[in-house]
């Protein structure tokens, strides 16, 4: 964790290149978890349904 700190507070601060290149991290992760979210939500909208449509007390 010290080495992180000591990155960000190097006297050069971040090129263009390491920012645009730290943002496309962020972004890939944000993708991922929304995508792994979407995909869970589905998945419990569908096992809804079905427990629904089953329903023996209707």
């Amino acid at each position: 964790m010290t080495t992180i700190r000591k990155f960000f507070k190097d006297e050069a601060g971040f090129e263009g290149a390491e920012k645009a290149l730290l943002i496309c991290v962020g972004l890939a992760v944000i993708l991922l978890v929304g995508g792994l979210i979407r995909e869970g939500a589905n998945s419990a909208g569908e096992s809804a349904k079905k427990a629904l449509i089953e329903n023996p007390l209707r």
